[in-house]
């Protein structure tokens, strides 16, 4: 969901150029729930973890949907690092 900023709207509505737009003022409360929640950022967690051997630690990734399909029709894989 996309919508115009209220400064926008309101310039806008001060110069006529949208016939019937009556006069707006800034409402209180500019930011709509959709605006909100889209704008929330992850929380990342603290991990640390030291290795002693090799291979303890791997870090995996699914990677999907790709362009083109396997041999076999797959169209994802999982990446091992």
């Amino acid at each position: 969901m996309v919508h115009v900023n209220f400064e926008n709207i309101i310039k806008i509505s001060k110069i006529g150029a949208v016939r019937g737009l009556p006069r707006l003022a800034k409402p209180d409360n500019t930011i709509c729930k959709s605006c909100q929640f889209g704008k929330k950022t992850r929380v990342h967690f603290k991990f640390e973890f030291i290795t002693r051997i090799p291979l303890e630690l791997v870090h995996i990734d699914v990677c999907s949907p790709t362009r083109k399909k396997s041999t076999r029709g797959e169209s994802c894989f999982i990446l091992f690092c």
